[in-house]
This record gives structure tokens, sequence and C-alpha cells, in this order.
């Protein structure tokens, strides 16, 4: 089953792809000059983490999004800072 905000669907022989991403509102990707979609590289202390996708809606926050075993690989704990850069 998948829930949301449209009702809950039931779908055979389907899986659901957890890719991690950065959203970001659109103010937030002019100031930035970043678009829908962009590859950035994410960085921690100066070390190059991985590559993510922006993803810009509105109403957003500035977020990063990873699954439990990326956060676990990482050693990225919810409230832990990176940098983001082209």
């Amino acid at each position: 089953k998948i829930r949301g905000p449209l009702g809950t669907f039931l779908v055979h022989d389907a899986a659901i792809l957890a890719e991690r991403h950065i959203h970001m509102t659109p103010e937030m990707a002019e100031e930035l000059n970043f678009q829908d979609m962009d590859d950035v590289n994410v960085y921690r202390d100066d070390k190059l983490l991985f590559t993510s996708k922006i993803k810009i809606s509105d109403p957003g926050a500035l977020e990063l999004h990873v699954d439990t075993d990326e956060a676990d690989e990482y050693n990225l704990q919810t409230g832990d800072e990176v940098e983001f850069r082209k």
C-alpha cells in the first residue's frame, strides 16, 4: 500500500526507491543559483560525502533527506550541518 495526500493505493510488483535529495524553496534556489534536479556535492568538514539532487518546493525548507542506511554510512544525524556546492 502507498499512502499519500491523494489517498491510499494498492500496488502489486512495485518498489519505492528512496533517493537522497535536498529541499529548498524557489527563493533559496534563485538566491543560490540552483535549478530543480541540479546535482550538487555534499560535504562535511570539507570532506566530500556524496552527490545529491536539488528539489525545489514551495512551501519548503532547506533540508537534506537521506535514508537510514546512508545516514549510518556517513555518520549523519538529525541536526548535523553539511555544505553543498555544484
